[in-house]
């Protein structure tokens, strides 16, 4: 595991900033420990113990990839920040489902093993290619059960401290659900985060309606709606009076030093109204769908050469 970790991070002769060893032997729980472990957790399924055994499988194999989306300026549409993911590949080669994997990692409490080996992935694509390509931003998703996770979390800040240097260039994103469901250290550990000089974006909004001041305090520099979320209305509703609530929501948040990107734009139909509001940024598969990191990395390196 130390050399998996170190592959993906870079080895301390190749680089300073490394990340502490995180095994992955404990990775399938006990049932007996299982519901104990996280304040809030999901019932464990009972083939949620195969799905883990796949993934520490594959995570033991080195079989785990970063893969990058781009989420692009409008309306030039060229890349300006690029979101992780995680892609965990079986003995066959064959992917993962990520919501299967994801899913049962986070009800078994072992999610922060994943965030880690992602977040030193990222650590690294942006030390090998950040000095040509100052456009190279990621949005790394977090959990909150990895903030939770007394041993995770640990590990998770001292990387941080070690690469504060990075911290206009690495994003963490959480969920805005789940924003409502953390349990006080999760809280505390997120303000820890934003004391070393890392911020925020949040995503999954269900309305336009949000907590101004939690996320003002907690350093989110970032919100994300689909543009279901942003030009719904009722039936009433004009075209104008939903660009217009958009333009008072983009205006809102641009008071408060927060930047709004449209996400899951995957129909040539969705652009134009997201444009005629004056959006700054969007993402979704019709500018790029997520791929193998390498591929958004080689063009970036191509491009800035």
């Amino acid at each position: 595991m130390t050399n998996l970790l170190r592959r993906f991070a870079g080895s301390s002769e190749e680089q300073e900033h490394h990340v502490k060893p995180v095994s992955s032997e404990a990775f399938v729980p006990s049932e007996s420990k299982i519901n104990t472990m996280l304040v809030g957790a999901g019932t464990i399924h009972d083939d949620d113990f195969e799905v883990l055994e796949r993934v520490k499988d594959a995570i033991d194999a080195q079989r785990i990839d970063l893969y990058l989306q781009p989420i692009v300026s409008l309306p030039q549409r060229k890349p300006r920040y690029y979101e992780a993911f995680s892609r965990l590949r079986d003995a066959d080669g064959r992917i993962l489902r990520p919501a299967s994997y994801i899913e049962a990692a986070e009800r078994a409490n072992r999610i922060g093993l994943i965030d880690n080996l992602i977040l030193t992935q990222c650590i690294h694509a942006i030390r090998t290619y950040g000095e040509r390509a100052p456009q190279l931003v990621v949005f790394c998703n977090i959990s909150p059960a990895t903030l939770f996770d007394s041993e995770f979390f640990a590990q998770f800040t001292s990387f941080l401290e070690e690469n504060r240097d990075l911290a206009s260039r690495l994003i963490f994103e959480l969920t805005y659900p789940s924003m409502f469901m953390m349990h006080p250290r999760v809280e505390r550990n997120i303000q820890h985060i934003a004391e070393i000089g890392f911020s925020f974006s949040v995503d999954h909004l269900h309305s336009l309606d949000l907590d101004w001041n939690m996320l003002e305090n907690r350093n989110f520099r970032f919100v994300k709606a689909s543009v279901q979320t942003l030009m719904a209305g009722s039936r009433d509703d004009s075209d104008a009076t939903r660009s217009e609530r958009v333009r008072e929501f983009q205006k809102r948040l641009a008071d408060s030093g927060i930047d709004l990107i449209a996400e899951k734009l995957e129909r040539p139909s969705d652009l134009p109204g997201i444009i005629s509001v004056g959006l700054d940024f969007g993402q979704g598969h019709m500018f790029g769908a997520p791929r193998p990191a390498e591929d958004y990395l080689q063009a970036i390196n191509a491009h800035s050469a």
